[in-house]
This record gives C-alpha cells, sequence and structure tokens, in this order.
C-alpha cells in the first residue's frame, strides 16, 4: 500500500502558502503452511512506514519572502517578527518552524498451532525493531518579539532567537538524540481444550 497527501494553505498575511505532506507505505506476506491435519504454521512479515513534514512554505503573493536580501541571519529569508497587538508575520520562504519525522516498523511473527483430540496448543513468537527520526528546526530564518508598536518602529525588541546555520543537519542516523529506537520481543503459549469433541 502506497499513499501520499499535501495540504497547503495562505499564511496569515498572504505572503506565502504553508502546509505539510505525508507519505505512507505499507507491505505485508503471509504464509500459512499446513505440515500435517494436526500442525499448522501460520508466518507473517511486515513493514510500517510513514514520513511527514510539517512547516513546509511556498511562495506564493509576495516574491520579497523569498529575497534573502531581507534575511537577518545569513543565507536565510526574513525573519518572523511578533509585535503585540498585531498580527504576526511568519517569517519569509523556508522560515517556519518545521519539523521532518521519519517512523519505520519492521515485524516478523510466527505461529504454530498442534492439536491432538480434543487438546489443542498454539505457540509463537513475534519480533519488532521500531525506528523514530526527527528534524525540528525552530524559526530557521530568526524570531523577534516586540512589545508594542512603538518598540517595533524605534527597533527595540524584547526577545531576538534565531539557528545557527552550521547546527542544521538535514541527515540524521537513526541513533541521532532526536531519534528513538526500539525493538520488542514477545512470545506465546496458549492451550485450549474443547469441552464437546464436535466443537
Amino acid at each position: 500500500m502506497f499513499d501520499t497527501s499535501y495540504v497547503t494553505q495562505p499564511d496569515a498575511m498572504n505572503d506565502l502558502r504553508t502546509g505539510y505532506n505525508s507519505r505512507r507505505q505499507f507491505v505485508a506476506l503471509h504464509e500459512d503452511h499446513i505440515f500435517t491435519p494436526q500442525v499448522v504454521n501460520a508466518f507473517r512479515f511486515g513493514i510500517y512506514r510513514v514520513v511527514a513534514n510539517t512547516g513546509l512554505t511556498f511562495l506564493s503573493g509576495n516574491p520579497f519572502a523569498g529575497d534573502p536580501s531581507f534575511g537577518t541571519v545569513p543565507g536565510q529569508n526574513a525573519a518572523t517578527t511578533g509585535v503585540t497587538g498585531l498580527t504576526t508575520f511568519n517569517g519569509g520562504l523556508d522560515g517556519a518552524t518545521n519539523y521532518h519525522f521519519h517512523w519505520t516498523s519492521i515485524q516478523a511473527y510466527d505461529d504454530i498451532g498442534v492439536a491432538r483430540g480434543q487438546n489443542s496448543l498454539k505457540f509463537g513468537v513475534g519480533l519488532e525493531r521500531m525506528r523514530d527520526n526527527i528534524l525540528a528546526a525552530s524559526h530557521p530564518s530568526g524570531e523577534f518579539a516586540f512589545n508594542s508598536l512603538s518598540d517595533f518602529l524605534t527597533n527595540k525588541p524584547f526577545s531576538i532567537g534565531a539557528e545557527i546555520p552550521s547546527t542544521v543537519n538535514e541527515r540524521l542516523p537513526s541513533n541521532h538524540s532526536g531519534g528513538i529506537s526500539a525493538r520488542r520481543l514477545a512470545r506465546l503459549a496458549q492451550p485450549q481444550r474443547k469441552s464437546w469433541p464436535s466443537l
């Protein structure tokens, strides 16, 4: 199975279009094998992967949103600017806080059922490996906050924040501090007895 979705919408000032995308991939295999009328084996294997990107920006109403000459961080576009009482300007192209999620689950299960007369026993094992990697950038073009319109007009920000461009790594190994890796092992043993042979 494979599906992809995209969502875009104008930002608050119609300078850019913002949005997110996601992609889901899933494959599953199942095989049953009858050794004898009393012994049956079922094997299942699957891989499930989801990739989601949020905080995406696209040029739309204002071509200057993609002009780095308006930026405060080298190589970036205009910074996010918030003034108390006014609509926040969410920054230029690629300036919004963004997240990139990559989650993968690999699973395998093997079950064997044995029946003898009125008694049966089902036992099996399941293995799963999960990997979750996240890359997040908070306001990569910078962020300015002003307490009032007069502070904004006289260039007196209350706070300034920005990512250091060289510290943002676009490729993450699975053991990166933003990632989680886990393994799971499950075992099953389930005896059953029929009350009546005809059931």
